[in-house]
């Protein structure tokens, strides 16, 4: 395992795709009451390949590939995952316990006891289905990746895991297909949302451009104006084959083969292309700060302000699903930004204080 002296390598453009993405992610869960809107969704799931693929690009890039650096970055992820599972598991009880009493729903109480039984931590296990934080699935599937990308490193097939990891993707999109044609039912996310099939492919395909991006800079950036122009020229090909699989199998995929490919090309994109404007810098760091947040943040503040306005103003609720996922990544963003000046509030403090003393 190589230890390399670690340097300066924020990349603007990837900062901006990292907040653009944690948008898409909030739109995908909290989806608004629109026409047709499993088809704007199946745009939307290009968000998490995206933060796959830049995560594997900083692992090479930021020379933070040594084994110290690689346990240090899975204990740190770890205990955000625990951490924000912990409190929606909490959230996710007292909820259904409101639901028993007011409502007496039975079904929702069979549906929430389905989180803790043998079946459900098999499937937490193998498929990183994290139950009540279900958007944690990316978190633990980022786990995995971190210790498998050492293992191989360590025995020094690491190249070999780059190069071949990436097919992952491909075979799992042709067993959605098999699977859907003989077993319609089958919940086939759980051949998405996980390490095997998604995080590992997507983040060797980072990773690869990590590791051949100084050698390779200046002839990326020659072709960033092709980046962006075949984002838009796929964006066809991607309607295309959502409409063929929507009209075939009467359903949408969580990930098609279009997926990939625009993720690929928009961080090409936004690798390459600099940012100049001063919003477009503000973004950019809002991306690099808050991105992160939001994703762990976005599906209990959407919770409670749907209950509010369901609780209180009944009338708007029809009108604020229409606009959900924008006020939900809005107040995420506003709650990240007043705990990052809250904490940074309490730690000058507690150095002043410190000195005083």
């Amino acid at each position: 395992m190589r230890h390399i002296e670690k340097s300066s390598t924020r990349v603007k453009g990837l900062d901006l795709l990292k907040l653009i993405s944690a948008f898409l992610v909030v739109v995908i869960h909290c989806q608004p009451e629109i026409y047709e809107k499993e088809f704007l969704i199946a745009f939307c799931r290009i968000a998490v390949p995206i933060f796959f693929i830049i995560n594997g690009f900083f692992w090479e890039h930021s020379n933070n590939a040594s084994f110290k650096n690689g346990l240090l970055r899975i204990k740190k992820l770890a205990m955000l995952t625990a951490f924000v599972i912990v409190i929606y598991s909490i959230y996710d009880t007292i909820i259904h316990i409101l639901d028993c009493c007011f409502i007496t729903e039975a079904t929702a109480l069979a549906e929430w006891k389905y989180q803790y039984t043998p079946i459900r931590v098999v499937t937490f296990i193998l498929f990183n289905d994290s139950g009540a934080a279900y958007q944690c699935w990316y978190m633990l599937a980022l786990i995995y990746t971190y210790a498998i990308v050492i293992f191989f490193d360590k025995k020094g097939k690491l190249t070999a895991l780059y190069r071949y990891a990436p097919f992952l993707s491909i075979i799992q999109y042709f067993m959605n297909i098999v699977v859907e044609c003989l077993l319609p039912k089958y919940n086939h996310g759980l051949l998405y949302r996980n390490w095997l099939f998604m995080a590992l492919p997507l983040f060797c395909i980072g990773a690869s451009i990590g590791k051949a991006y100084q050698e390779n800079k200046q002839r990326l950036y020659e072709k960033r104006k092709m980046f962006i122009l075949c984002s838009f020229l796929i964006l066809p090909l991607y309607t295309m084959e959502v409409l063929t699989i929507k009209y075939v199998f009467q359903t949408y995929f969580e990930l098609y083969l279009s997926t990939i490919a625009l993720a690929l090309l928009l961080f090409l994109a936004g690798l390459t292309n600099e940012l100049h404007s001063r919003l477009a810098d503000f973004l950019s760091r809002c991306g690099q700060m808050y991105s992160a947040s939001i994703y762990c943040s976005h599906v209990l503040v959407g919770s409670v302000i749907s209950l509010m306005i369901n609780v209180l103003a009944p009338n708007y609720f029809k009108s604020y699903c229409m606009f959900k996922p924008i006020i939900v990544f809005f107040s995420s963003l506003l709650i990240a930004i007043l705990y990052k000046r809250l904490r940074k509030y309490i730690l000058a403090k507690r150095i002043y204080l410190s000195h005083e003393n």
